[in-house]
């Protein structure tokens, strides 16, 4: 920059003092004097263009060297981002099988020493009345993505009467920072059901008393801990008169009230899901949730 400014400084003195030489009436003088200025402007309009040319050069060089910069450190951050995630993945699995183990315990303990008089807090009683029925040695479960974020959820249950590929789900589980979490109590008979229906939501049916039932519908959102409430529906009748009414609600509220046609049709955009995978807790089943190698939907 320091050369630039010589040459501008030299071009403004020759061009002053060209002036100078016009005003004295210097003709040949003068000439001769414009073809030196000429030759001095051209070289320092070259000298400007160079030292602009090698500015630009090495900032293209730089930028350059920062895109390559940029690119290094893109596959580590990818590389580890994916390692973090496996690892979650991993812990995951290990948390899923270390339930199924804990269910099918109690499914066998249950079967040889009949219900305990204390239930542990973090399972279902519904699961261990259940289990007196079963013929089968072994509890099941699905795994199943309910709202497709990639995480699957985990249905423990048992057999579904004589068909050994349903099953009647007890409790469901999904996976929140680097824990399980519960995302339904104490369902099974009268206290509520997991039904799987079609855009991720669960229908959970329970029943009050013999004239009393109610439908809701929950939906998981994505990367989500704890259900949500779609909408209810429920029927609710008069023992004495025999008459029933329907309701757009769970409790039965007046101004909720829907006709029969209303209630069926609404319940008929409801549509379970078929052929989800079913597994017994079997060992090689436990085992193969542990190392994350069973498929799920």
């Amino acid at each position: 920059m320091k050369r630039i400014k010589s040459y501008l400084i030299l071009v403004i003195s020759f061009l002053a003092l060209a002036g100078t030489l016009e005003g004295c009436g210097g003709s040949g003088g003068e000439s001769e004097f414009r073809k030196e200025s000429e030759d001095i402007v051209y070289e320092s309009e070259n000298c400007i263009s160079e030292t602009g040319s090698v500015e630009g050069e090495t900032e293209g060089i730089s930028m350059e060297t920062a895109a390559i910069e940029t690119k290094e450190e893109s596959p580590e951050t990818e590389s580890t981002a994916s390692e973090t995630e496996s690892i979650l993945n991993q812990q995951m699995y290990k948390d899923y099988a270390e339930l199924l183990e804990k269910y099918q315990s109690v499914y066998e303990q249950v079967k040889s020493s009949g219900v305990p008089e204390e239930i542990p807090e973090d399972m279902n009683l519904e699961f261990y009345l259940a289990v007196s029925y079963q013929e089968a040695e072994f509890s099941g479960f699905h795994l199943y993505d309910l709202n497709a974020d990639g995480i699957p959820e985990l249905f423990i249950g048992m057999h579904s009467g004589e068909d050994a590929s349903e099953l009647f789900i007890y409790d469901v589980y999904t996976w929140k920072d680097g824990g399980s979490v519960r995302l339904m109590d104490d369902i099974g008979y009268r206290a509520g059901t997991c039904i799987i229906c079609e855009g991720g939501i669960i229908k959970d049916l329970s029943s009050g008393s013999a004239v009393d039932s109610m439908e809701d519908y929950h939906r998981l959102p994505e990367y989500g801990a704890e259900l949500e409430i779609v909408e209810s529906i429920s029927m609710h009748g008069n023992i004495e008169t025999g008459e029933i009414y329907f309701y757009h609600d769970r409790d039965g509220n007046e101004e909720n009230k829907i006709s029969e046609e209303m209630y069926y049709e609404i319940s008929g955009n409801y549509h379970e899901i078929e052929g989800i995978p079913f597994y017994e807790s079997i060992p090689e089943n436990i085992e193969a949730m542990r190392t994350g190698s069973l498929q799920f939907l």
